[in-house]
């Protein structure tokens, strides 16, 4: 039965505790003249997250959770901050208007964690595909040939669609 009660302290003060940090931010942010906020009821978009790589966003305390166009919401831990202001001067000079909102260490905490579901993206041509030899090796016969343009294989597309597979057999004419 102790156990229990142990428990139940420990989590009474952990609430306790970030109430005292959320209530920290909001007189931080009336000394500062900044809007305050709770990010934990928040929404941070992925694709404004990744406007700032999660390094910076932790070297200078701040992420940015919201963003329309050029206009950006950044959520900062202190906006005096040398760090911050530097990540600020840089986002200014790629032209981007950040709005600022002050938070607490567990709404960063919170935007921070979100940058693992940030995808990994690799920037890529558009129409092009570059096919090494080593990597058709791996594939059956058939399409090895149609890559080489030997023989021209069916494939489930031109089921669907018979008209685009006559326009290719036309077009070989």
């Amino acid at each position: 039965m102790p156990k229990f009660e142990e428990e139940k302290t420990k989590k009474k003060f952990e609430e306790l505790r970030e109430k005292e940090a959320e209530d920290l931010a909001k007189i931080l942010a009336q000394k500062y003249g900044l809007p305050y906020l709770d990010l934990s009821r928040m929404t941070i978009d992925l694709d404004s997250l990744k406007i700032i790589s999660e390094a910076e966003a932790r070297d200078g305390q701040m992420a940015v959770f919201q963003s329309v166009g050029k206009k950006l919401q950044v959520a900062v831990k202190n906006p005096e901050s040398p760090k911050t202001k530097g990540v600020l001067e840089e986002l200014r000079q790629k032209r981007f208007e950040p709005e600022l909102f002050l938070v607490s260490e567990s709404s960063l905490e919170k935007a921070f964690s979100r940058y693992r579901e940030v995808p990994a993206f690799v920037e890529v041509s558009s129409g092009i595909i570059d096919i090494s030899p080593e990597r058709l090796e791996g594939f059956p016969d058939p399409v090895r040939r149609a890559h080489v343009g030997c023989r021209r294989t069916s494939t489930h597309a031109d089921t669907l669609h018979p008209m685009r597979s006559r326009r290719r057999t036309l077009k070989r004419r």
